[in-house]
């Protein structure tokens, strides 16, 4: 797919104007940042999937999220911009909590709040990052609430433990506080514990939807 074809689809095709998508993988697309701002805003986006498109700046990518598609709540960055594919494990480390990690998933410096309160002063919903092997590794035990979870094929996720679906009287709801010993927050803290030994089934959307060769025929390919 070129650039032209990319923009064609991401400003025309309905699935993007219509602001309805909820999971949208456009890996090794050549996305660039004129497209990432030329996308409309997706405010029903859950999932997104950016790897392998090395140029793209982290920068660009916590921008989209904050602005256009505040309710993503697992990012895939394998192989993904120049902060984190050509800097040595430490610095991409660094960026990744500098440009990603605090700016979208905590609230503002020097507040001190629970429940509710803490949520909404949160920029976006991101709770789930997943990465490169390498990466993953240079994280170590991960920083606060976060912590590694990896799949038996050697898969690897930056996990907010402290974030998780819960119900509450009205319905489910985000939370961002899950204490120590919480069930939800206990059982991502046992799969980061296991370092991989886990079944087959851990993960995050670890199936693809495949597309037919007759969408994938049609105008806006693959988007079926």
């Amino acid at each position: 797919m070129s650039t032209e074809e990319l923009r064609d689809i991401i400003t025309r095709a309905p699935c993007f104007t219509s602001g309805e998508l909820v999971y949208l993988d456009i890996s090794s697309a050549p996305l660039d940042e004129e497209l990432v701002d030329a996308m409309p805003a997706q405010p029903k986006l859950r999932s997104l999937g950016l790897s392998f498109i090395p140029g793209l700046p982290l920068g660009t990518i916590s921008e989209f999220l904050r602005k256009k598609a505040t309710q993503i709540e697992v990012l895939t960055l394998i192989g993904t911009s120049p902060e984190l594919v050509r800097a040595p494990p430490r610095q991409a480390s660094l960026a990744l909590h500098g440009q990603i990690v605090r700016p979208l998933c905590a609230a503002p410096f020097g507040l001190d709040l629970t429940g509710d309160a803490l949520t909404s002063q949160i920029p976006t919903r991101l709770r789930v990052i997943e990465l490169t092997t390498a990466l993953i590794s240079a994280l170590g035990a991960g920083a606060g609430s976060w912590r590694i979870i990896r799949s038996k094929g050697g898969r690897g996720w930056y996990v907010d433990t402290a974030s998780g679906w819960v119900a509450e009287k009205g319905g489910a709801l985000l939370r961002r506080d899950l204490q120590r010993g919480h069930p939800g927050r206990r059982v991502l803290e046992i799969l980061a514990e296991a370092n991989g030994n886990v079944s087959s089934g851990i993960g995050w959307h670890a199936r693809k939807m495949e597309v037919s060769a007759s969408c994938a025929a049609g105008p806006y390919q693959g988007l079926c």
